[in-house]
């Protein structure tokens, strides 16, 4: 379910739609894009393993405000990392991987947790391959309405723990983006129980697409001009 300018979103209450993401891959970044955060020279690790001995990283996230206007949240772009820790990039456990994207709404940009539970989730699949550098773009099927002045974080969570089940995000350890950092729900492993969201001074990599939603005032003036255009056409033809 999305919201519509018929129905406003209601914060706090969740929504898992039945619908499926769409995930595709290149090797260039958006050509355009309602948010774009900066590249910086580190990675985060988005990891939920079977290792009993390793944090994982389940969900990661980025937190966000929205502008002046409502906006149709659309897509999140992000960029495969670089080989650290174990010399690797991405765990053999990713491609194919299941996972869903979510949209939560946070107090402010130094807001650890989110308010409540996800606002919004769909499902999804990672690609079968990709390497360092690719730029991975998920599209919702239906895109969701986000209110002006918010802070909301977009997240991603692995479905279930998958042996060396990781992927390295180009992120950047601090960042020139004022309106929120990267949020992580950590220490999930196959039998941690300690698990609890943790926000990083840095930023993810992202690009955002979204359109802007014009405020109702806006819809009255343009149909006030579209029946001022009507009557001076007929107004001519008389």
């Amino acid at each position: 379910m999305k919201t519509s300018l018929l129905f406003p979103l209601i914060a706090g209450l969740a929504f898992s739609s039945a619908n499926a993401a769409t995930v595709t891959s290149d090797t260039s970044a958006p050509d355009s894009s309602w948010l774009s955060i900066a590249a910086g020279t580190s990675n985060i690790r988005w990891q939920y393993t079977t290792s009993t001995n390793a944090s994982s990283h389940r969900d990661v996230g980025q937190l966000f405000k929205v502008g002046s206007e409502n906006i149709l949240f659309e897509s999140l772009t992000l960029q495969v990392g670089f080989a650290d820790q174990d010399s690797t990039v991405i765990g053999n456990g990713a491609p194919n991987g299941a996972f869903s994207i979510s949209l939560y709404e946070f107090a402010g940009k130094d807001s650890v947790s989110p308010l409540g539970a996800a606002l919004y989730t769909e499902q999804a699949t990672l690609p079968g391959s990709f390497t360092q550098g690719l730029y991975v773009t998920i599209s919702l099927a239906a895109p969701y309405e986000l209110q002006a002045g918010h802070y909301y974080g977009v997240v991603l969570a692995f479905d279930d723990p998958v042996a060396n089940q990781y992927i390295n995000w180009v992120s950047a350890s601090s960042g020139s983006y004022g309106d929120g950092s990267i949020r992580r729900y950590e220490n999930q492993t196959a039998n941690d129980p300690t698990q609890s969201w943790v926000a990083s001074n840095g930023h993810l990599h992202l690009y955002i697409g979204a359109t802007a939603i014009p405020e109702p005032h806006h819809y009255a003036l343009l149909a006030i001009g579209a029946v001022f255009l009507v009557w001076r056409k007929r107004r001519a033809v008389a």
